[in-house]
């Protein structure tokens, strides 16, 4: 028997539509109306009334959509040959799809009818283990020994434990937090409903728009994370959303997580996306994938991004995300923080993430401002596995330590207290990573090519020239870096180490 399945996202849009439809037909109402009794006031009757009458048809067909949008997600079955898998035993049918993709998992209905209370009792058992506090290793070794089956279920009817949860397998935190993500968007939709109206008063109609407002924001950034083949990581939607995805093959050898700097937001986590399918298409070799992690509260300013808070609270958070993420033998991984993000890495290095990169794991730090530290060597990391990159003209280094300031006004050649009157060596969080008093491998980042700069947000994009895609040195290093070919990186002013791969021509 075919599988037959109703997607109950595209009953959702197609009521979105609808309604916009009938907003804009009301919008023209007025307007076509008094056209057309002008010239005869009959006219003008039914001009309004079939106008009223599509308002209608797409108000109603929009609610019924989204009725059965609920009945679907609730309590439709699906059926394969050569068995049943009653989904209705389970809280989301659209997550259906990944479930058979992680279980396999077309059972009998009697043999799921019959686990059913063994399965209820491991997911309370991982409830109880989350809450005393097991760690990642703790979390995997307790999903090792479950069957796929079990593990579809725990993540299907436990969403909210094991999204976010560090050692789950990778495909369960996907299942978990598209269910997240659909239950997050009833909520808003909901809301929207309910604001939806005219404001009570003229004194509420500014507070009612910027309500709506963040309603519409907030349903376009949950609504472009549930597309299809999105493979969400975490989604934490209190305070400032907080969101991972993992972009590449599950199992790749390489795995690069990227931190974004000041002013990263959700409302801007897809172009931070965009970026990590671009390293992975130019990479090309399916040993990489990148990991997209707005882990952090951001500062959203330049002048928050000169306190450290943003990166006490962001560090800790960072090292237990990456703690969080398979490590098969083999695996070697790097955390790239870009601007503020640097600033985040160094301090995630001194609560644990040191300890999870291992001896064979690396740190790149772009256009940062400092990593909280004096040397590459205080970071804890075997020697050679930090690296740096600023390209000259970046506005960064305008972003002196206070400290300095006295000293540069007055042109005084002393130091202060023990630092040197340079302000290409201190910058606003620390010695600049690319000074040579810090101890980090430096590589070129310039534009190449046919540009000639390269701008503070530029360092990991691309361009087209004559219908070839051209990384900046920047994007084509962090690559060789990240998938381990480091005789292939280029310095400053240098040519590779040895001669390049086919590979390497390609990203150059």
């Amino acid at each position: 028997m075919p599988t037959c399945r109703i997607d109950s996202d595209a009953m959702r849009d197609l009521a979105f539509a609808l309604e916009g439809t009938a907003a804009r037909l009301a919008d023209a109402a007025p307007a076509a109306s008094l056209a057309a009794a002008a010239g005869d006031g009959a006219a003008g009757g039914a001009v309004g009334r079939a106008l009223a009458g599509g308002m209608g048809w797409c108000e109603a067909w929009a609610r019924s959509l989204r009725e059965r949008a609920d009945l679907v997600e609730r309590h439709t079955s699906v059926f394969a040959a050569p068995t049943l898998i009653p989904a209705g035993t389970l809280d989301e049918l659209s997550a259906g799809r990944d479930f058979a993709a992680l279980a396999g998992a077309a059972v009998p209905f009697a043999t799921w009818r019959s686990s059913q209370p063994h399965r209820d009792r491991l997911a309370d058992e991982l409830a109880s283990l989350v809450a005393a506090g097991a760690d990642a290793s703790a979390v995997a070794a307790f999903f090792a020994a479950l069957t796929p089956d079990e593990v579809g279920h725990i993540a299907l009817t436990r969403p909210e434990v094991v999204g976010p949860l560090g050692g789950a397998p990778l495909e369960a935190r996907f299942i978990a937090n598209r269910l997240l993500l659909m239950s997050f968007r009833r909520e808003l939709v909901a809301r929207r409903d309910q604001v939806g109206g005219e404001p009570a008063s003229m004194g509420a109609a500014a507070m009612h728009a910027g309500e709506m407002a963040a309603l519409r924001r907030d349903l376009a950034i949950v609504t472009s994370l549930l597309r299809d083949g999105r493979r969400i990581l975490l989604f934490e939607p209190s305070g400032p959303m907080r969101i991972a995805e993992w972009v590449g093959p599950l199992d790749a050898g390489n795995v690069a997580v990227l931190v974004p700097g000041a002013g990263s937001n959700a409302a801007g986590f897809d172009e931070l996306a965009a970026t990590a399918e671009t390293m992975v298409r130019l990479d090309g070799t399916d040993s990489l994938a990148v990991v997209a992690a707005l882990v952090y509260a951001a500062p959203q300013s330049i002048g928050a991004a000169a306190f450290g808070g943003f990166a006490d609270r962001g560090g800790p958070r960072l090292a237990s995300f990456a703690a969080g993420l398979p490590r098969p033998a083999g695996r070697h991984v790097t955390v790239i923080g870009h601007s503020y993000g640097a600033v985040v890495v160094g301090e995630a290095l001194r609560h644990g993430l040191a300890d999870v990169l291992g001896p064979d794991g690396d740190v790149i730090a772009l256009a940062a401002p400092g990593l909280r530290t004096d040397t590459a060597a205080d970071l804890g990391l075997a020697p050679g596995r930090v690296w740096g990159a600023l390209v000259p003209g970046d506005e960064i280094q305008l972003a002196v330590h206070p400290r300095l300031l006295g000293c540069l006004l007055e042109g005084a050649a002393t130091p202060v207290s023990l630092w040197s009157c340079d302000p290409s060596e201190w910058l606003l969080h620390g010695r600049n990573p690319v000074h040579p008093s810090f101890g980090a491998q430096v590589f070129d980042a310039a534009a190449g090519g046919a540009r000639e700069g390269l701008a503070h947000d530029d360092y990991l994009r691309t361009w087209w020239d004559g219908g070839r895609e051209v990384p900046t040195a920047a994007l084509a290093n962090v690559l060789r870096i990240a998938t381990g070919r480091y005789d292939e990186v280029t310095r400053p002013g240098r040519r590779p180490l040895r001669a390049r791969s086919a590979l390497s021509d390609s990203l150059e």
